[in-house]
């Protein structure tokens, strides 16, 4: 399977509709098919499809398809919701953020619990520009 076959399996797996394919034009990549005629743009101007990682494909189609800001903002309520439970099991003061940076220098917040032997222990991550770069540990 090649790399750009693999990058379409990702993101179909990830809710884009299977009428949607990534294809590699001349020094660059675009969407076609589905609803890509009514975009504003459906280029994405790398070379090669190394330079971005299957994440950063799937954000590129957000982004290009407009389901971007849309998405944001369900992850942030579905975030504000997760830290009001943890916020009545664990105890406000019991929970706190932390700045750290990934592997790759970004900026990223910790949502973070102190457990009762003092331990800290990461719950939630946010890369900072990728509301999609979030996990649960």
């Amino acid at each position: 399977m090649t790399r750009l076959e693999k990058i379409n399996e990702y993101l179909h797996q990830r809710g884009v509709s299977q009428d949607i394919e990534l294809v590699k034009g001349k020094d660059y990549f675009y969407f076609t098919g589905g609803n890509t005629s009514t975009w504003y743009q459906t280029g994405v101007y790398v070379k090669d499809s190394f330079q971005l990682s299957f994440v950063e494909w799937l954000n590129e189609y957000r982004q290009l398809s407009g389901v971007f800001e849309k998405r944001e903002e369900e992850i942030m309520d579905e975030m504000d919701k997760k830290i009001d439970l943890l916020e009545e099991s664990a105890g406000k003061d019991q929970m706190f953020t932390m700045n750290a940076k990934n592997k790759d220098g970004k900026d990223k917040m910790l949502l973070c619990i102190k457990n009762e032997q003092n331990d800290i222990l990461p719950i939630a991550e946010m890369i900072e520009g990728n509301p999609y770069e979030q996990y649960t540990f």
